[in-house]
Protein backbone atom coordinates (compact mmCIF):
# COMPACT_ATOMS: atom_id res chain seq x y z
CA UNK A 1 0.00 0.00 0.00
CA UNK A 2 1.12 3.22 -0.91
CA UNK A 3 1.85 5.55 2.66
CA UNK A 4 1.22 9.59 3.11
CA UNK A 5 3.68 11.90 1.21
CA UNK A 6 4.60 15.17 0.95
CA UNK A 7 2.27 17.81 -0.74
CA UNK A 8 2.95 17.68 -4.95
CA UNK A 9 4.62 21.06 -4.54
CA UNK A 10 7.11 20.16 -2.45
CA UNK A 11 10.69 19.50 -2.92
CA UNK A 12 10.43 16.43 -1.51
CA UNK A 13 8.01 15.20 -3.66
CA UNK A 14 10.05 16.90 -6.94
CA UNK A 15 12.86 14.97 -6.28
CA UNK A 16 11.10 11.98 -5.63
CA UNK A 17 9.98 11.80 -9.04
CA UNK A 18 13.20 12.97 -10.48
CA UNK A 19 15.08 9.68 -8.85
CA UNK A 20 12.05 7.79 -9.85
CA UNK A 21 12.14 8.98 -13.73
CA UNK A 22 15.97 8.39 -13.81
CA UNK A 23 15.45 5.62 -12.23
CA UNK A 24 13.28 3.48 -14.63
CA UNK A 25 14.46 5.23 -17.67
CA UNK A 26 18.51 4.10 -16.20
CA UNK A 27 18.27 0.68 -18.18
CA UNK A 28 21.66 -0.22 -19.96
CA UNK A 29 21.79 -1.81 -23.12
CA UNK A 30 24.89 -4.12 -23.58
CA UNK A 31 25.82 -7.23 -25.42
CA UNK A 32 27.73 -10.07 -23.37
CA UNK A 33 31.09 -9.78 -22.75
CA UNK A 34 30.67 -6.24 -22.87
CA UNK A 35 31.74 -6.35 -19.24
CA UNK A 36 32.87 -10.63 -19.61
CA UNK A 37 33.14 -12.57 -16.17
CA UNK A 38 35.42 -15.64 -16.22
CA UNK A 39 34.01 -18.85 -14.95
CA UNK A 40 35.38 -19.21 -11.03
CA UNK A 41 37.31 -22.13 -11.01
CA UNK A 42 35.19 -25.33 -10.70
CA UNK A 43 32.13 -23.79 -12.32
CA UNK A 44 29.91 -23.18 -14.56
CA UNK A 45 29.62 -19.76 -16.39
CA UNK A 46 25.97 -18.89 -17.28
CA UNK A 47 25.34 -15.62 -18.81
CA UNK A 48 21.77 -14.06 -17.89
CA UNK A 49 19.49 -10.99 -19.50
CA UNK A 50 18.29 -8.56 -16.96
CA UNK A 51 16.38 -5.08 -17.42
CA UNK A 52 17.25 -3.74 -13.71
CA UNK A 53 13.98 -3.89 -12.51
CA UNK A 54 12.36 -5.59 -9.16
CA UNK A 55 10.90 -7.98 -11.08
CA UNK A 56 14.40 -9.19 -11.81
CA UNK A 57 14.95 -10.01 -7.80
CA UNK A 58 15.31 -13.33 -7.64
CA UNK A 59 18.37 -13.16 -10.34
CA UNK A 60 20.21 -10.28 -7.41
CA UNK A 61 19.33 -12.10 -4.91
CA UNK A 62 20.17 -15.91 -5.71
CA UNK A 63 23.61 -14.14 -6.75
CA UNK A 64 24.00 -11.74 -3.82
CA UNK A 65 22.74 -14.45 -1.10
CA UNK A 66 25.46 -16.92 -2.93
CA UNK A 67 22.39 -19.49 -4.02
CA UNK A 68 24.02 -18.93 -7.57
CA UNK A 69 27.77 -19.71 -6.42
CA UNK A 70 26.70 -22.69 -4.02
CA UNK A 71 24.94 -24.49 -7.03
CA UNK A 72 28.59 -24.09 -8.75
CA UNK A 73 27.43 -21.31 -11.32
CA UNK A 74 29.15 -18.15 -12.07
CA UNK A 75 26.63 -16.20 -12.86
CA UNK A 76 27.20 -12.82 -15.74
CA UNK A 77 24.48 -10.54 -15.06
CA UNK A 78 23.52 -8.29 -18.78
CA UNK A 79 21.69 -5.37 -18.90
CA UNK A 80 19.09 -4.72 -21.75
CA UNK A 81 16.34 -2.29 -22.40
CA UNK A 82 13.54 -5.04 -22.86
CA UNK A 83 12.99 -8.59 -23.59
CA UNK A 84 13.15 -8.11 -27.95
CA UNK A 85 16.71 -6.78 -27.56
CA UNK A 86 17.35 -10.25 -25.94
CA UNK A 87 15.94 -12.63 -28.24
CA UNK A 88 18.78 -13.36 -31.91
CA UNK A 89 21.20 -13.66 -28.64
CA UNK A 90 19.04 -16.54 -26.96
CA UNK A 91 18.20 -18.06 -30.01
CA UNK A 92 22.07 -18.31 -31.32
CA UNK A 93 23.33 -19.55 -27.38
CA UNK A 94 25.25 -16.00 -26.51
CA UNK A 95 22.66 -15.69 -23.82
CA UNK A 96 21.62 -18.29 -21.32
CA UNK A 97 19.09 -17.31 -19.50
CA UNK A 98 16.43 -13.88 -20.81
CA UNK A 99 13.36 -12.26 -19.53
CA UNK A 100 11.01 -9.44 -19.95
CA UNK A 101 7.69 -8.78 -21.00
CA UNK A 102 5.06 -11.43 -22.76
CA UNK A 103 4.38 -9.85 -26.34
CA UNK A 104 3.08 -10.45 -29.50
CA UNK A 105 7.05 -10.45 -30.93
CA UNK A 106 7.84 -13.85 -28.23
CA UNK A 107 4.89 -15.43 -30.01
CA UNK A 108 5.75 -15.05 -33.50
CA UNK A 109 9.45 -15.66 -32.52
CA UNK A 110 8.85 -19.02 -31.44
CA UNK A 111 6.62 -19.54 -34.17
CA UNK A 112 8.94 -18.96 -36.78
CA UNK A 113 11.16 -21.49 -35.34
CA UNK A 114 13.29 -19.73 -32.67
CA UNK A 115 12.70 -22.41 -29.83
CA UNK A 116 13.13 -20.49 -27.49
CA UNK A 117 11.56 -21.79 -23.64
CA UNK A 118 9.28 -19.63 -21.49
CA UNK A 119 10.47 -21.79 -17.71
CA UNK A 120 9.59 -19.83 -15.01
CA UNK A 121 7.47 -16.68 -14.02
CA UNK A 122 9.04 -13.38 -13.72
CA UNK A 123 6.44 -10.69 -12.94
CA UNK A 124 2.86 -11.38 -12.97
CA UNK A 125 -0.28 -9.72 -11.01
CA UNK A 126 -0.59 -12.18 -7.67
CA UNK A 127 -2.67 -10.09 -5.80
CA UNK A 128 -3.88 -6.68 -4.90
CA UNK A 129 -0.46 -6.24 -2.94
CA UNK A 130 1.67 -7.70 -5.69
CA UNK A 131 0.52 -5.75 -8.83
CA UNK A 132 2.62 -3.13 -9.77
CA UNK A 133 0.83 -1.65 -12.97
CA UNK A 134 -2.27 0.26 -12.42
CA UNK A 135 -4.59 1.83 -14.96
CA UNK A 136 -4.37 5.59 -13.87
CA UNK A 137 -6.83 8.75 -14.83
CA UNK A 138 -5.77 12.19 -14.77
CA UNK A 139 -6.93 14.20 -11.05
CA UNK A 140 -8.72 16.65 -13.06
CA UNK A 141 -11.46 14.55 -14.92
CA UNK A 142 -11.60 12.00 -11.96
CA UNK A 143 -12.17 15.13 -9.89
CA UNK A 144 -15.00 16.66 -12.35
CA UNK A 145 -16.88 13.37 -12.38
CA UNK A 146 -15.90 12.24 -16.08
CA UNK A 147 -14.73 8.80 -15.32
CA UNK A 148 -16.91 6.41 -13.51
CA UNK A 149 -16.79 3.80 -15.61
CA UNK A 150 -14.70 1.69 -18.48
CA UNK A 151 -17.58 3.21 -21.02
CA UNK A 152 -16.12 6.49 -19.39
CA UNK A 153 -13.14 6.41 -21.24
CA UNK A 154 -14.59 6.61 -24.56
CA UNK A 155 -12.29 9.11 -27.09
CA UNK A 156 -9.58 9.74 -24.36
CA UNK A 157 -5.97 9.63 -24.86
CA UNK A 158 -4.77 6.84 -23.52
CA UNK A 159 -0.43 6.64 -22.43
CA UNK A 160 0.71 2.80 -23.19
CA UNK A 161 4.23 1.95 -22.87
CA UNK A 162 4.10 -0.19 -26.42
CA UNK A 163 1.04 -2.01 -28.26
CA UNK A 164 0.76 -5.97 -29.39
CA UNK A 165 1.86 -6.49 -25.44
CA UNK A 166 0.65 -7.11 -21.77
CA UNK A 167 -0.08 -3.16 -21.17
CA UNK A 168 -2.47 -3.07 -24.71
CA UNK A 169 -4.23 -6.44 -23.53
CA UNK A 170 -4.79 -4.93 -20.18
CA UNK A 171 -6.53 -1.83 -21.33
CA UNK A 172 -8.55 -3.64 -24.37
CA UNK A 173 -9.81 -5.62 -21.18
CA UNK A 174 -10.77 -3.45 -19.54
CA UNK A 175 -12.53 -1.56 -22.18
CA UNK A 176 -13.99 -4.96 -24.01
CA UNK A 177 -15.65 -5.83 -20.38
CA UNK A 178 -18.20 -2.13 -20.47
CA UNK A 179 -18.63 -2.90 -24.53
CA UNK A 180 -16.14 -1.12 -26.06
CA UNK A 181 -12.38 -1.84 -27.77
CA UNK A 182 -9.37 -0.22 -27.83
CA UNK A 183 -10.78 1.45 -30.73
CA UNK A 184 -12.73 3.63 -29.27
CA UNK A 185 -9.56 4.93 -27.37
CA UNK A 186 -6.57 7.10 -29.32
CA UNK A 187 -3.37 4.88 -27.68
CA UNK A 188 -0.38 7.30 -26.91
CA UNK A 189 3.09 5.33 -26.57
CA UNK A 190 5.20 6.75 -24.72
CA UNK A 191 7.97 5.07 -22.09
CA UNK A 192 6.86 4.91 -18.59
CA UNK A 193 9.34 7.72 -17.72
CA UNK A 194 7.37 10.39 -19.68
CA UNK A 195 3.82 9.25 -18.70
CA UNK A 196 3.72 11.58 -15.49
CA UNK A 197 5.12 14.70 -17.20
CA UNK A 198 2.21 13.76 -19.89
CA UNK A 199 -0.54 13.90 -17.51
CA UNK A 200 1.02 17.39 -16.14
CA UNK A 201 0.61 18.94 -19.31
CA UNK A 202 -2.54 16.68 -20.16
CA UNK A 203 -1.34 15.42 -23.00
CA UNK A 204 -3.02 12.05 -22.08
CA UNK A 205 -6.20 11.51 -19.98
CA UNK A 206 -5.55 8.30 -18.65
CA UNK A 207 -2.39 5.47 -18.73
CA UNK A 208 -1.06 2.64 -17.66
CA UNK A 209 1.59 3.22 -15.05
CA UNK A 210 3.97 1.03 -13.00
CA UNK A 211 5.95 1.63 -10.01
CA UNK A 212 7.72 3.54 -8.82
CA UNK A 213 6.40 6.37 -10.74
CA UNK A 214 3.00 5.35 -9.87
CA UNK A 215 2.67 6.20 -6.24
CA UNK A 216 4.99 9.30 -7.35
CA UNK A 217 2.59 10.70 -9.85
CA UNK A 218 -0.06 9.74 -7.24
CA UNK A 219 1.63 11.52 -4.51
CA UNK A 220 1.90 14.84 -6.95
CA UNK A 221 -1.56 14.57 -8.19
CA UNK A 222 -1.22 14.23 -11.25
CA UNK A 223 -3.63 11.27 -11.39
CA UNK A 224 -5.59 8.81 -9.53
CA UNK A 225 -4.67 5.30 -9.00
CA UNK A 226 -8.18 3.99 -10.30
CA UNK A 227 -7.82 0.53 -11.18
CA UNK A 228 -4.88 -2.05 -10.65
CA UNK A 229 -4.02 -4.52 -12.88
CA UNK A 230 -5.11 -6.90 -10.34
CA UNK A 231 -8.84 -5.74 -10.84
CA UNK A 232 -8.64 -5.60 -14.69
CA UNK A 233 -6.63 -8.88 -14.94
CA UNK A 234 -6.14 -11.21 -12.32
CA UNK A 235 -3.05 -13.51 -12.21
CA UNK A 236 -2.05 -12.09 -15.64
CA UNK A 237 1.26 -12.92 -16.68
CA UNK A 238 3.05 -9.86 -16.97
CA UNK A 239 6.86 -11.20 -17.95
CA UNK A 240 8.63 -14.68 -18.07
CA UNK A 241 11.90 -16.13 -17.15
CA UNK A 242 13.53 -17.87 -20.67
CA UNK A 243 16.00 -20.51 -21.27
CA UNK A 244 18.35 -20.41 -24.55
CA UNK A 245 17.74 -23.92 -26.28
CA UNK A 246 21.31 -24.84 -25.61
CA UNK A 247 21.13 -24.04 -21.93
CA UNK A 248 17.90 -25.50 -21.80
CA UNK A 249 19.56 -28.79 -23.12
CA UNK A 250 22.17 -28.63 -20.25
CA UNK A 251 20.03 -30.05 -17.99
CA UNK A 252 21.92 -30.78 -15.02
CA UNK A 253 23.51 -26.72 -14.99
CA UNK A 254 20.02 -25.79 -16.01
CA UNK A 255 18.10 -27.58 -12.49
CA UNK A 256 20.78 -25.97 -10.70
CA UNK A 257 19.90 -22.11 -11.95
CA UNK A 258 16.08 -22.63 -11.78
CA UNK A 259 16.17 -23.82 -8.16
CA UNK A 260 18.75 -21.39 -7.39
CA UNK A 261 16.17 -18.66 -8.55
CA UNK A 262 12.69 -20.66 -7.10
CA UNK A 263 14.59 -20.20 -3.89
CA UNK A 264 15.47 -16.38 -4.79
CA UNK A 265 11.78 -15.62 -5.57
CA UNK A 266 11.18 -17.21 -1.82
CA UNK A 267 13.26 -15.09 -0.40
CA UNK A 268 11.71 -12.39 -2.15
CA UNK A 269 8.30 -13.01 -0.82
CA UNK A 270 9.45 -13.69 2.29
CA UNK A 271 10.79 -10.25 2.77
CA UNK A 272 7.91 -8.40 1.69
CA UNK A 273 4.50 -10.32 3.05
CA UNK A 274 6.63 -11.28 6.07
CA UNK A 275 9.41 -8.62 6.82
CA UNK A 276 11.92 -11.60 6.81
CA UNK A 277 15.46 -10.41 6.31
CA UNK A 278 13.48 -7.40 4.70
CA UNK A 279 16.73 -4.60 5.16
CA UNK A 280 19.09 -7.58 3.18
CA UNK A 281 16.73 -8.00 0.17
CA UNK A 282 16.30 -4.01 0.00
CA UNK A 283 19.79 -3.33 -0.14
CA UNK A 284 20.20 -5.76 -2.34
CA UNK A 285 17.56 -5.13 -5.31
CA UNK A 286 18.57 -1.14 -4.36
CA UNK A 287 22.03 -2.09 -5.70
CA UNK A 288 21.17 -4.21 -8.49
CA UNK A 289 17.80 -2.58 -9.75
CA UNK A 290 16.95 1.22 -10.96
CA UNK A 291 14.84 1.72 -8.07
CA UNK A 292 17.51 3.11 -5.95
CA UNK A 293 15.40 4.71 -3.41
CA UNK A 294 15.26 2.08 -0.62
CA UNK A 295 12.22 4.15 1.54
CA UNK A 296 10.34 3.63 -1.77
CA UNK A 297 10.35 -0.34 -1.05
CA UNK A 298 7.44 -0.26 1.13
CA UNK A 299 5.27 2.57 -0.19
CA UNK A 300 5.24 0.61 -4.08
CA UNK A 301 2.95 -1.90 -5.11
CA UNK A 302 5.78 -4.54 -6.17
CA UNK A 303 5.77 -7.10 -8.61
CA UNK A 304 4.46 -10.16 -7.98
CA UNK A 305 6.44 -13.22 -8.27
CA UNK A 306 5.27 -16.43 -7.73
CA UNK A 307 7.06 -18.35 -4.53
CA UNK A 308 6.83 -21.42 -6.75
CA UNK A 309 8.04 -20.27 -9.63
CA UNK A 310 5.47 -21.70 -12.17
CA UNK A 311 4.26 -19.40 -14.82
CA UNK A 312 0.08 -19.01 -15.13
CA UNK A 313 -0.28 -21.33 -18.17
CA UNK A 314 -3.72 -20.93 -18.79
CA UNK A 315 -3.54 -17.07 -18.67
CA UNK A 316 -0.74 -17.64 -21.71
CA UNK A 317 -2.77 -19.37 -23.36
CA UNK A 318 -6.04 -16.53 -22.98
CA UNK A 319 -3.12 -13.87 -24.29
CA UNK A 320 -2.09 -16.00 -27.32
CA UNK A 321 -5.77 -16.32 -28.18
CA UNK A 322 -5.92 -12.54 -27.77
CA UNK A 323 -3.12 -11.72 -30.22
CA UNK A 324 -4.51 -14.34 -32.34
CA UNK A 325 -7.86 -12.55 -32.55
CA UNK A 326 -6.57 -9.56 -33.14
CA UNK A 327 -4.31 -10.05 -35.87
CA UNK A 328 -0.60 -10.09 -33.57
CA UNK A 329 0.19 -13.58 -33.82
CA UNK A 330 0.01 -15.78 -36.90
CA UNK A 331 0.77 -19.58 -37.47
CA UNK A 332 -0.76 -22.43 -35.39
CA UNK A 333 1.11 -22.37 -32.41
CA UNK A 334 0.69 -24.25 -29.15
CA UNK A 335 1.63 -23.09 -25.53
CA UNK A 336 3.56 -26.68 -25.52
CA UNK A 337 6.08 -25.59 -27.65
CA UNK A 338 6.81 -21.92 -25.49
CA UNK A 339 6.52 -23.51 -22.20
CA UNK A 340 8.34 -25.88 -19.98
CA UNK A 341 7.43 -26.00 -16.32
CA UNK A 342 9.67 -29.10 -16.12
CA UNK A 343 12.16 -27.05 -14.22
CA UNK A 344 10.12 -25.56 -11.73
CA UNK A 345 8.52 -28.54 -10.96
CA UNK A 346 11.94 -30.29 -9.94
CA UNK A 347 13.24 -27.16 -7.88
CA UNK A 348 9.28 -26.68 -6.29
CA UNK A 349 10.62 -30.84 -5.21
CA UNK A 350 14.13 -30.04 -4.37
CA UNK A 351 12.99 -26.96 -2.09
CA UNK A 352 9.69 -28.28 -0.76
CA UNK A 353 6.42 -26.85 -0.34
CA UNK A 354 6.63 -22.58 0.36
CA UNK A 355 4.94 -22.17 3.58
CA UNK A 356 4.88 -18.65 3.28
Amino acid sequence: PAASSPAASSPAAGASAAAASSSVSAGVSAAPGSAAVSAAPGTQLVRVGALQIVSDAGLYIARDKGYFRDAGLTVEIVNFSNLGEQIALLATGKLDVGGGGVDAGLFNGVSRGVPLKIVADKGSNLSPQFSSQALVVRKDLMDAGKVKSYKDLKGLNIGMSQLQNSVEELVARALESDGLTIKDVTPKILPFPEMNTAMANKSIDAAVQLEPLLTVGVKQGLFVSWKTAYEIYPDQQVAVLLYSPDFAGRRDVAQKFTTAYVHAVRDYNDAFRHQKEYDQVVDILAKGTTLKDKSLYSQVRLSGLNPDGHVNAQGLADDLAWYRKNGYVKGDLTLNQVIDDSFVTQADKELGPYSG
